[in-house]
């Protein structure tokens, strides 16, 4: 298969298009990195500072039924949705 020069093109949006949202797509991808980079840094401080806790813990996940651990998570994602969505809507 053999590839031509420019027969890529680039996939960003075109200058402009998202400035009725406010956020560029670069800045999108760095509040995303961000917020990978913070959710690295408190769940590697856990293990590094208690990692006996936190293998107690894994243990003890295991006898958690799963229908609590999904609703749970559930729960989780859904609190974290409201407060960026709170949070973007607030910085407008």
């Amino acid at each position: 298969m053999a590839f031509e020069a420019g027969a890529f093109h680039s996939v960003a949006p075109r200058p402009g298009a998202l400035a009725g949202i406010g956020l560029t797509g670069f800045t999108r991808m760095k509040d995303f990195l961000t917020a990978i980079g913070l959710v690295l840094v408190i769940e590697g401080s856990l293990y590094a500072l208690m990692p006996e806790a936190m293998k107690r813990l894994m243990e003890q996940a295991k006898s958690v039924p799963t229908p609590l651990f999904r609703a749970a998570g559930l729960a989780a994602t859904t609190t974290g949705v409201l407060l960026v969505w709170w949070l973007r809507r607030q910085a407008t």
